[in-house]
């Protein structure tokens, strides 16, 4: 069975970009603009990894890394924070809200969205359904 990506990013290019990278390594993926977006769809979905960024409109990251970690079907499903925000105080507030990894968007390249979305989906396989 195919695993599904969970992508939360308000900007409409990188979505693109980021669901041509997983879709290609053979995942589907799920996309929203926003955190509310987001939040709505994850009721629906039980997807094998999270990359959220941080700053949306509305309800940002960690609104929605927060409300991930307090639904049972989705606590355990890792998050990893996908944003251009580098200062230490967002990176211990992701970490403390329970997200698995912290990439800068700025140093990401062609197919490290798939190998991460890889090494957490095999991970969190063993403990979601």
């Amino acid at each position: 069975m195919q695993q599904t990506i969970f992508i939360a990013d308000d900007d409409a290019f990188l979505r693109q970009v980021y669901t041509k990278e997983l879709s290609d390594a053979g995942y589907r993926v799920v996309a929203a603009e926003n955190g509310e977006v987001a939040i709505k769809l994850l009721k629906k979905e039980k997807p094998a990894v999270i990359f959220l960024d941080i700053l949306m409109p509305g309800q940002d990251g960690f609104d929605v890394l927060e409300a991930v970690k307090k639904t049972p079907a989705l606590s355990l499903v890792p998050v990893i924070i996908l944003t251009n925000l580098h200062q230490k105080v967002e990176v211990e507030r992701a970490k403390e809200l329970g997200a698995h990894e912290f990439l800068s968007k700025a140093e990401i390249k062609m197919g490290d969205l798939a190998r991460v979305a890889k090494q957490f989906a095999s991970s969190s396989s063993t403990h979601t359904s």
